[in-house]
């Protein structure tokens, strides 16, 4: 007799003497498998498996195996809140069924372990008063990660004095859906998403913008960018 784990298997062999010593065996398993000495039987229930033999001549020989199936490990798992993505948060399992149970989250020996939002985290769960185990995974839900973005157009080192009034940023971020720009100039806008916005400056020198995006969990990320007008070439036309 076998006491298996949930999912579990057990290889059962049998092993028949006597008869026609020249008949073949012929092997009959109550659930199914194939006709062979060996088969493996996974049962989702506590069974009994019959097995029969016969070689076509003597009385069928017959035996019985009790494959007793135990309870599966029920488990239930909770975890904080939506955040932002990368935050720490936390996660819980707890195993609904009555017994002894280690709770090991990648290595951390506790129900409860702290995690970072949008990263899986394994689980297994081993019943210490049979052994048996079952694995699982959970996240920290996450708002999607957001990323602020953008580049300046014309996109060269320095822009010359002539180009100062024609100055695009265009729009990189990912996942952002409010915000702001701030020019470096003193002018300021509303950020749309992948809407490229224009500025004029009204003198050379170095500029530093900066652009600060949401997404539909208000958190947050910001990108700086510096911009550079050379100073402006007098032309000389000699007499």
């Amino acid at each position: 007799d076998t006491v298996l784990c949930g999912g579990q298997g057990s290889v059962l062999t049998v092993v028949a003497n006597g008869g026609n010593p020249n008949a073949n065996y012929i092997y009959q398993w109550s659930d199914g498998g194939f006709p062979i000495a060996t088969h493996t039987a996974s049962p989702d229930v506590t069974t009994t498996i019959t097995i029969t033999v016969s070689d076509g001549c003597s009385d069928e020989a017959v035996n019985d195996v009790l494959l007793t199936v135990l309870p599966d490990i029920e488990i239930s798992i909770t975890t904080t809140d939506t955040i932002c993505f990368g935050e720490t948060g936390a996660i819980s399992a707890t195993v609904t069924n009555a017994g002894n149970f280690e709770y090991n989250w990648n290595g951390v020996i506790s129900p409860t372990v702290e995690a970072l939002a949008g990263a899986t985290q394994y689980l297994i769960v081993t019943d210490l008063d049979n052994g048996c185990e079952v694995d699982t995974f959970a996240v920290v839900p996450a708002y999607p990660p957001i990323s602020a973005a953008f580049s300046i157009n014309p996109n060269s080192g320095c822009v010359s004095f002539d180009e100062r009034d024609d100055i695009s940023f265009i729009d990189l971020s990912q996942n952002a859906v409010s915000g702001n720009w701030d020019f470096g100039n003193g002018q300021v806008a509303g950020y749309i998403p992948g809407n490229t916005p224009d500025q004029a400056y009204p003198s050379a020198g170095t500029f530093t913008i900066t652009l600060v995006v949401q997404n539909i969990g208000a958190c947050a990320d910001t990108a700086t960018a510096t911009l550079c007008i050379l100073p402006e070439v007098p032309l000389f036309i000699p007499d």
